[in-house]
């Protein structure tokens, strides 16, 4: 540096300097945006005349589909976030309201009577959604996700239609309630005494129930979309369903794969209970995964729990490769079984 002259120098400097600024100039680069619903899709299945949402990439064929069935209270929606994480892994995720709840409540989608809770209509409207679904992607593996009341819905799907599906993922599902006391049960417990068809609101008891964390509960809790008010016969018909749910678990196909994912600090669902229950499931292929300290709502959430997250999508990749061999190996058996024949 001592050999060159001063004048070269100081232009060397004002060239770097020039570059620098030219580089912070430079735009970003552009982030990809995360996955929408794809509205297109969305609509070939508004001809079921059902609130329907789909994520997916567009530009190929999914590898595989999650059917998503939301919890009590919840709506289709509250798989956005999963949505955006499990797209760029090639899946599609679909998922659709059940009666009672999201567009049938808040928008006045189909009748008045759809705007309280119809199960075995939602069972129907799940079969024909998954029928759908198959229609149109006949060879993709598709697997059935539930949390908590959706969970209850997987277990009938999975039971009814085995061979319509892949699997079945069973989040923060219902064996047993845990009981417990609240201050505002003997005010809800008198509201209803002066009149039994009262809508009471059950926000404080998910307030410090639905999650770990008391701020992310508050944060579902206020979501224009949720269903926080209930009468008590709407609420027992959440139990009636559950319990019916959790009977079903027990008539799953040997030859269906379950996925089971609890936390040990669930306070709506126990989660001893639903060891107990996943012990009775005839299930040859089947995990049980309890997360350590996690509450109930793992996966409709922006607080998506990293762990059930990383757990559903190697157990999706591999069943989905499992099912791919298996066709493959199906296709070779025939076309030797043609070949012999000939």
């Amino acid at each position: 540096m001592k050999n060159i002259p001063h004048c070269l120098r100081q232009k060397k400097s004002i060239v770097c300097a020039a570059l620098m600024m030219i580089l912070l100039l430079l735009p970003a680069p552009a982030q990809a945006d995360p996955p929408a619903v794809d509205e297109q899709e969305a609509q070939s299945l508004h001809a079921l005349s059902l609130p329907v949402y789909i994520w997916k990439d567009a530009s190929r064929t999914p590898d595989a589909i999650v059917l998503a069935f939301h919890g009590g209270c919840l709506h289709a929606r509250s798989y956005s976030p999963l949505a955006e994480r499990i797209v760029p892994n090639n899946f599609m995720l679909v998922a659709t309201d059940m009666r009672g709840f999201g567009k049938w409540y808040h928008e006045g989608f189909g009748t008045r009577r759809d705007r309280t809770f119809r199960y075995k209509q939602s069972v129907r409207d799940a079969h024909a959604v998954l029928e759908s679904i198959r229609s149109k992607y006949p060879a993709t593996p598709i697997f059935l996700l539930g949390e908590s009341l959706g969970a209850s819905m997987a277990m009938q799907i999975a039971a009814a239609y085995p061979q319509e599906i892949d699997g079945a993922i069973i989040v923060s599902g219902y064996a047993r309630p845990k009981l417990f006391l609240h201050p505002h049960m003997l005010v809800h417990f008198l509201q209803i005494c002066i009149n039994p068809l009262r809508r009471i609101d059950i926000s404080p008891y998910l307030k410090v129930r639905l999650a770990e964390n008391i701020e992310w509960a508050i944060e579902e809790i206020q979501d224009p979309l949720t269903r926080n008010k209930q009468s008590l016969t709407e609420l027992a018909k959440d139990i009636m369903f559950n319990e019916a749910g959790k009977r079903d678990a027990l008539k799953i196909s040997d030859h269906t794969p379950v996925l089971v994912i609890h936390g040990t600090k669930d306070k709506l669902c126990d989660p001893k209970a639903m060891i107990r229950l996943f012990k009775r499931i005839h299930s040859h292929d089947k995990q049980f995964v309890l997360l350590v300290n996690r509450g109930h709502l793992l996966v409709e959430t922006p607080h998506l729990n990293p762990v059930a997250l990383q757990i559903m999508l190697d157990w999706i990749k591999f069943h989905s490769q499992r099912e791919a061999a298996l066709s493959v190996e199906n296709a070779r058996t025939k076309s030797a079984g043609t070949a012999s024949e000939l």
